[in-house]
């Protein structure tokens, strides 16, 4: 399997949580080798394996570039995780239009292109499962986040068409609309600021990127199997 933006804090857990399934990982990041490489000793350490897959997937071939040297050293492509994403808070008043284009890019342009790269080897498979990383701001809208909001919306509409489009080939596509979780970038917010992320969710704290990777794995695995085109909201209450 593979997963994109797999060196941040939900790609790293990710990673952990399918390596502990017994999948060949197949970890997507771009510009960050040190990272990457550590991610692999990670599950290595743990007796799992995995490869290094750089690449822009906003480059023309890129992401069929990253799947091709996934399948040259694994014969079983069976899942994707379409982690890869980023986002530039700010008003829409003040955003202008490389904000936008930046965040369609990052969010929906990156999981189209390593789906459409996947989608020929699970179909001549007929079997897989496409996982995207989506967020409540494409559900509920967030101030400051229209331009993400907007593209992640434009993810969960992705979702549940391809679904559609590839379910007869036992092939299922759903989402993740993740809420606000920990990592570097929270730990240095302003005290009124976390205080407000953990005021609007009903468990009135922030998710764990084990509790996002847990539902990615089961969605990706066999005891999902009759669940697609679905957008599974872990955001402790928020939407």
């Amino acid at each position: 399997m593979i997963i994109t933006g797999a060196t941040g804090a939900l790609g790293r857990q990710m990673v952990r949580e399918f390596a502990a399934a017994g999948y060949f990982i197949g970890i997507g990041f771009r510009g960050e080798p040190a990272g990457a490489e550590g991610v692999l000793e990670d599950i290595r350490g743990a007796g799992a394996d995995g490869i290094l897959l750089e690449g822009d997937l906003l480059a023309r071939g890129g992401a069929a570039s990253v799947v091709e040297r996934f399948l040259a050293a694994s014969p079983v492509l069976d899942a994707l995780v379409n982690n890869a994403g980023g986002n530039r808070d700010g008003l829409f008043y003040f955003s202008g239009e490389d904000d936008w284009r930046a965040a369609i890019e990052e969010n929906l342009i990156t999981a189209m292109s390593m789906s459409r790269a996947v989608l020929p080897e699970m179909i001549n498979r007929r079997a897989g499962s496409i996982v995207n990383i989506s967020s409540i701001s494409g559900v509920a809208g967030r101030k400051g986040q229209t331009a993400y909001g907007a593209a992640k919306a434009g993810l969960n509409g992705f979702t549940r068409a391809l679904a559609r489009e590839v379910g007869r080939m036992n092939i299922r596509v759903n989402a993740i609309a993740a809420g606000a979780i920990e990592s570097p970038a929270t730990a240095g917010l302003k005290p009124e600021e976390m205080a407000w992320l953990e005021g609007v969710a009903s468990l009135g704290r922030l998710g764990r990127p084990e509790e996002v990777a847990a539902v990615a794995r089961f969605l990706a695995s066999g005891a999902a199997s009759f669940i697609t085109g679905q957008i599974i909201n872990v955001d402790g209450g928020v939407g």
